[in-house]
């Protein structure tokens, strides 16, 4: 865990040491390509290369160039998609939240969230056509989008892909009340452009239910994130009143169990059992489980729902991954 202590040292964000006290213990011995290739996967690279330029330790290794460079076209390339997003939708008198997207630090991301309320979605979707935007996933979507098991993803020439919910994780399988996300909606400035985004509370728990339902994993910039959120004003008696409400509230506690014992963990204030990798993964037991309880919901209060529910579980783990790991491929491939 030596390279998630260094990143955290650098960034400011282990509580062991001062803000921005460069990591001097490991100067003599830095190992550049191992700690970008925890940084990597953990969505720190941009950040960390960032701060590293700042100290006399920058020039030790040409790749930061690299890592920095590509941020910041890709920080351009997110402003410009936050540009869009707002011309198109507030042209057409839509309101939207930036979800899933903002995390309190810069880093490099292939798409940006974001959530319209239900009777907004099919409004949405067309203005982003009107506007020019081009569907993902071409004719493979087309079923999926018209049983309602599958989110829209639009992108145009020069932006990010764009993913477009109207319900968390999915509009087929709820885990958190609509009106619960819109509620205190705050403003953040995401790649220099001011967004409306979730209350603290309804963060913190989006947050988590993507971890727990789609990613499967909880990065080092999601713990970061997520425990700057807890550390803040924060009435956690709501979104646990939500976990609970839709059956997942033991895997909720969980994962903020998991977020507590990793930083302790990191900051010696406790001798806990840490992962040996990051980021962390959580068990699938525990995604299983709570998407268990979570068609038992659909099944109790919309029972119409619970077939679509269960097509979406076997789709997003069994098809959707596999093609959007092939889509991811062979974009790769395709950039010069």
């Amino acid at each position: 865990m030596d390279s998630v202590i260094f990143i955290l040292d650098a960034l400011g964000k282990n509580a062991k040491r001062d803000a921005g006290q460069t990591p001097t213990r490991f100067e003599k011995t830095i190992d550049w390509n191992r700690i970008l290739s925890v940084a990597g996967p953990n969505k720190l690279s941009y950040s960390l290369c960032s701060s590293i330029a700042q100290t006399e330790l920058h020039h030790q290794n040409r790749i930061f160039n690299s890592v920095l460079e590509e941020g910041k076209r890709n920080l351009a390339k997110q402003q410009r998609t936050l540009e869009f997003i707002t011309d198109t939708l507030g042209d057409s008198g839509i309101d939207f939240l930036l979800i899933k997207t903002y995390k309190g630090h810069p880093y490099v991301t292939d798409d940006v969230d974001i959530l319209v309320r239900g009777e907004e979605s099919h409004n949405a979707v067309a203005s982003f056509q009107e506007a020019g935007a081009v569907q993902m996933g071409g004719s493979f979507m087309v079923p999926l989008l018209k049983t309602g098991i599958g989110n829209p993803a639009y992108t145009a020439t020069g932006i990010l892909n764009v993913d477009i919910y109207d319900a968390m994780p999915w509009s087929s399988l709820r885990c958190v009340d609509e009106d619960f996300i819109w509620s205190n909606v705050r403003r953040e400035r995401f790649a220099g452009i001011d967004c409306s985004i979730p209350s603290v509370e309804a963060d913190l728990l989006t947050l988590l239910a993507t971890s727990l339902f789609t990613d499967g994993k909880l990065t080092l910039l999601d713990i970061i994130y997520a425990k700057s959120l807890m550390r803040g004003a924060i009435d956690l008696s709501r979104p646990i009143g939500q976990a609970r409400k839709y059956g997942w509230c033991t895997q909720f506690s969980f994962l903020l169990d998991v977020l507590n014992k990793i930083e302790e963990a990191i900051s010696g204030i406790n001798h806990v059992d840490l992962p040996t990798t990051m980021p962390y993964r959580i068990p699938p037991i525990c995604t299983f489980s709570a998407l268990q309880s979570l068609l038992g919901f659909e099944l109790k209060h919309e029972p119409k729902k619970f077939g679509r529910g269960l097509v979406m579980i076997g789709y997003h783990f069994f098809v959707g991954r596999l093609y959007i790991a092939a889509l991811s491929r062979r974009s790769r491939g395709s950039k010069v």
